[in-house]
């Protein structure tokens, strides 16, 4: 969801602290360029790029930091080339990630290799595995070298600033009571069911996928997995460090369904 107005014109903006006009509460307000509701990929790296260009963004994450699970721990090649293209890829890859030159699959002891990135042009010919809260925080730590850039956590978006039938801003619940940021371009990024959306009484458009994915952490076992194994898959940087995943052969062992 975007608001916006052409650069320059400028919006009438209210003193430093208002009085809400249902609760008559004090709610501070804050003037940016753009203010983004969600601290997740999209949202941490839209503020990066924006703030990069030289303009003034916050970025409203609700929780106190980002040490949760999320839905994929995967940083593709062409997001490696984008790292690269904001000069940004070096730094990235000294974290500890797990690279990823082929995705392999052991099926009765005989292995396929199901997909090799080493196809793909040099030097991203590879995929990461990295947990998505060490990328948020390269992100947040390298959008610090910009003025503009600002990330507040522990901040949620509670709704969005209409003026004259405009979206002038988004509301927010911070650790030191409501906020205001008004801004010329509002950005939804809370997620599928965000509140900013609906706030602004805006319907997403859904659109059907062929697959669904099932994503799962399972622990590595201390010893290789038995020559007797039906199904092995692999990750990691050798045939020797990987995580697997073993379904048992054999008769005596009961089918596994997931639904």
């Amino acid at each position: 969801m975007l608001s916006c107005r052409c650069p320059g014109r400028g919006i009438p903006l209210p003193l430093e602290f208002e009085h809400d006009r249902h609760s008559g509460a004090a709610v501070t307000t804050v003037e940016r360029d753009c203010v983004i509701a969600g601290g997740g990929p999209a949202g941490v790296m839209l503020g990066f790029l924006l703030a990069r260009a030289g303009l003034r963004v916050t970025v409203l994450e609700k929780h106190a930091d980002f040490l949760r699970d999320f839905r994929g721990d995967t940083i593709h090649p062409s997001t490696l080339t984008v790292l690269g293209e904001l000069g940004i890829r070096d730094r990235f890859l000294q974290l500890p990630v797990t690279r990823l030159p082929t995705l392999d699959a052991v099926f009765d002891g005989e292995r396929i290799t199901m997909v090799d990135f080493r196809t793909l042009p040099r030097p991203n010919d590879f995929l990461v595995l990295a947990p998505q809260w060490d990328l948020l925080n390269f992100l947040v730590e390298e959008g610090r070298a910009y003025p503009g850039f600002e990330v507040r956590m522990q901040t949620e978006a509670t709704g969005v600033v209409i003026d004259d039938g405009r979206i002038r801003g988004v509301r927010a619940a911070g650790p030191d009571g409501d906020v205001e940021y008004l801004a010329p371009l509002s950005v939804a990024a809370d997620g599928r069911h965000s509140v900013v959306r609906e706030a602004a009484d805006l319907t997403p458009r859904g659109f059907g996928v062929p697959i669904d994915i099932l994503w799962f952490h399972l622990p590595k076992p201390p010893r290789r997995p038995s020559p007797d194994a039906r199904v092995l898959v692999g990750e990691g940087d050798g045939p020797d460090d990987r995580p697997r995943g073993v379904l048992p052969g054999g008769n005596g062992h009961p089918q596994r369904r997931v639904r």
